[in-house]
């Protein structure tokens, strides 16, 4: 997710140790970390420029929705979903039935 990473890594890297942030072992893990990371910081009034907010937001609509998956099930279970699931993360709520 180029805009995420284009527009919250800064700030990711800012919070990451303060919040005790986990990196993710796979692409979606890394990105979910990344999400909840954030939101922490926001939640504790952290700085959090407007654009990295709207990009958190754009990730949180298209876990929710592709996949009908929360963020949180996929930065603790990447690497079973990956793994497990035939295809990875699949829209329509396979991913949960996997």
């Amino acid at each position: 997710n180029y805009p995420l990473t284009k527009n919250c890594l800064e700030f990711y890297r800012q919070y990451k140790d303060k919040y005790e942030c986990e990196r993710g072992r796979t692409k979606h893990g890394a990105l979910a970390n990344i999400l909840l990371c954030l939101e922490k910081a926001v939640e504790d009034d952290q700085k959090v420029s407007g654009k990295c907010q709207a990009e958190m937001f754009d990730l949180r609509q298209q876990l929710m929705d592709d996949y009908s998956i929360n963020p949180e099930i996929v930065a603790k279970c990447d690497v079973e979903i990956e793994s497990h699931c035939r295809n990875g993360e699949e829209k329509g709520g396979k991913t949960i039935d996997c």
